[in-house]
Order: structure tokens, then sequence, then C-alpha cells
């Protein structure tokens, strides 16, 4: 089959692993609150934190009525997503103030020469409530709040977010693409418990979507039309989804990782018995691995499975998830995706990356079939541009299987 001729256009990717279409949206709303993520005060000895809890508490004397304010960090989200064309939006997210933990201990890039190998460090997720809202030039906005946790020296996580969504995308049949117009009400709720005093954690998560989908051109009207599942092109309904989850996390920065593992490991129940409308199973399995190989240089490895099973409706048919390849491109009942990362630091602040993945597709769903090969690949930069919170934003060049594209990131793609 012919290859679509390529053209240039500004897209980005940042997800994920969670393989929904109406997900897209709720990372964004995530992005915003935590791409200033990781604030954290440094380490003191107890003389120092005498004397500098002492001048706090003189100075918040006087201060305490506005000092809330300082904590408010509005974040611009600049979207390029190729599913759902290019737009902006704005998040504003509130760091609510937090004791150093003293199982923390800070690793970053030090110097220009030194990239310091802790295999874990402890660094808490900050705790941040936040408010988005963006909109795209192809019709997509979304609103929404949500609020992240961790409580007891962080053996315990939460993650939670409302949004309301409008998604304007494309779902392929036979390579060819079927607009559709998602619309409705996301409803989040993640909770995670340490194992012990591990790098392991266990929990579950709640997801709800309310909401109706139309095709502006029925993908009934190709020619020898695919026999589909009943339901399997959504209209109105309510998808609510359980999920039981295994992490385990010793990466040293969860923003711009130079070493650690991370491994997360999801099956996810959709079922009527739920209050939903589909009875479905998802398993999901992610896999980083980083590794300091030399002063300047940071390799990065990437590994993630997705099957699904039973009558999933066309949006929850797992795709594959890649720079140079958007969302719901390429989907099946099985995807595997392989990705490999190279990072060179010029200095502290800056720094090159170029990167390289696959990905296959297994489906008993012909309309799922494609002819391409799967494969993309790029170069990019990254500039650190909160030092004291270690965020760095770049821009990424990807070639994928039809298009050549831009990509605008903050902190790591994966």
């Amino acid at each position: 089959r012919d290859c679509p001729q390529r053209s240039m256009k500004f897209q980005r990717t940042k997800m994920g692993s969670r393989k929904r279409a109406y997900l897209i949206l709720l990372a964004l709303m995530l992005a915003a609150p935590l791409a200033a993520a990781d604030e954290q005060d440094e380490p003191q000895t107890d003389e120092v934190e005498s004397v500098q809890s002492q001048d706090e508490n003189e100075k918040d004397e006087g201060e305490s009525p506005n000092r809330w304010y300082k904590n408010i960090v509005p974040v611009p989200i600049i979207i390029t997503e190729p599913a759902i064309g290019e737009g902006l939006g704005i998040g504003v997210g509130y760091f609510h103030p937090k004791k150093t933990s003293d199982g923390y201990q800070p690793n970053t890039i030090e110097s220009a020469d030194t990239v310091r190998d802790v295999s874990v460090a402890r660094k808490p997720p900050p705790t941040v409530t936040g408010a988005f809202g963006a909109v795209t030039n192809n019709g997509t906005w979304a609103g929404g709040v949500g609020h992240m946790n961790s409580w007891r020296n962080d053996t315990i996580r939460y993650l939670g977010a409302v949004a309301y969504a409008n998604v304007i995308a494309d779902f392929y049949v036979f390579d060819r693409p079927f607009e559709f117009n998602l619309e409705g009400i996301i409803f989040f709720q993640d909770l995670k418990f340490r194992v012990a005093e591990s790098n392991w954690f266990l929990g579950a998560a709640l997801l709800v979507l309310d909401g109706s989908n139309v095709f502006r051109r029925d993908p009934g009207e190709i020619e020898d039309p695919p026999a589909l599942p009943d339901g399997f092109l959504a209209s109105e309904f309510t998808d609510v989804g359980l999920t039981a989850r295994a992490m385990y996390e010793t990466r040293d920065d969860t923003i711009m990782p130079s070493s650690g593992r991370l491994f997360d490991l999801s099956v996810t129940r959709n079922d009527e018995a739920l209050g939903g409308d589909y009875n479905y199973t998802t398993l999901e399995m992610k896999f980083l691995s980083f590794h300091p190989l030399h002063e300047r240089f940071v390799l990065g490895l990437r590994a993630e499975y997705a099957m699904v099973e039973d009558d999933p409706p066309f949006y929850a048919v797992p795709w594959v998830s890649m720079r140079g390849i958007p969302a719901l491109r390429y989907q099946g009942k099985q995807v595997v995706v392989a990705e490999a990362e190279g990072r060179f630091n010029f200095n502290e602040n800056w720094a090159a990356v170029g990167f390289y993945g696959r990905g296959w597709t297994d489906t008993n769903l012909p309309a799922s079939e494609t002819g391409q090969d799967i494969e993309a690949y790029g170069v990019g930069a990254r500039w650190r541009a909160l030092k004291s919170q270690d965020v760095w934003v770049g821009l990424d060049f990807a070639r994928g299987p039809e298009d050549d594209v831009y990509y605008i990131q903050v902190g790591h793609a994966w």
C-alpha cells in the first residue's frame, strides 16, 4: 500500500502510557501542574535548619497573610499533538508547602563533568492542586481540576482529577482516517501504597467516562466494510474501569531521569457491573531504564506492552504511542513498543538527544490491520529552564512512517 504524501507539521506526544483517547486531554491537565513538579527543599543540617526555622517563623509573623501567593505557578500549555491539532492552554498549579523528608537525597546533574549515579533516590512528588483549560485549532477543547498528594513520608500517593473534554480526532479503518467527536465528563481517582520500606507500590484506580460520540463520516461507507463487534463504534455511553496496579520506582528524578528504573503493571476491568456499558479487560506493562554510561552521556531504554480482551469500544483499543506517530493511528488487540534514547549533556543546562523506536500490533479486528512499517526516529535539544526545580524543556524532530514532525517537550518524553 502506498504511503500518504509526507508533510511537515508541528506535533507532540506525551503520554504514556494510558491507552485511551479521552486520556489525551486528561494528560494535558495533569501536565500543567506536573511540568513544574518535584519542588523540594534541600536537606539541611540540624544547626542550619534550626537557624533558618527561627528566621522563617519571624518572617511568617509579618508575611503570613500573602505568603500563599508565592506557591502559585502558572504554566502555559503548548499543544501540538497530531491527533488533535495545534493549540494553546493555561494551567495554574498551587504547590502546597511541604516539609523536607529525611529519606530524600537529591540526585541531579551536579556539573558539566559529572552525573551522579545513585540507584535509589526517595524524592517524593510535590503536593499540587491545579486547574487547566485548553483549545486546539481542530475544535478540541477541555477544562478541569486535579490534585496530587503524598503522605507519611511518601508511603501513600494520591492523584485525582475531574475534567470535561470535547475531543475531535481520527479513527483509522484500513489505514483510512474517519473523524470522530467524543465529548464527556472524565472522573479519575488513583491511590497507591508503598510496600514496607521498599521501592514497590501497590494500588488501585477508578476511571469513569460519561460521554457521547459522533462520527463525522461513517466508517461503514467504505467498500466491503469489516465486521465490527456490537457497540465498537460508541455513541452515547458510560464507561467505568477499575484498575489494580503494581509499580517499582528507583528513578533519580521523574522529570529528567539520569539513572534508575520504573516498572509499572496494571490490569483494568471495565464492566457493566460497575455501572458502565462495556465489558473488557486491559493489561498494560511499562518498563523504563536509565543508565549513565559516561560522565556526559545517559542511555534510556523503554519497553511497553498492552493487550485488550472481550469487547472494547474503538477508543479503548491500545495503540502505538511514540514520537512521530499520532495517537490512535496504529491500533491492535496487542501492541508492543520498544524505544531507545541517548542524551549527551554539553553542560549543566544544555543537552542533545537522539532516539529510535519501533512498534508492533497484533489484532483480530480487520479494520485495524495496517500495511505500514511502524517505526520512528529523530533528534532533539534540551534546556534546563528552571534550575531550582530541575525542569527541562526542549524541541524534538521525529520522522514517522508518514510524516516529519516537531514536538515541544516539557521534561522527558516518556
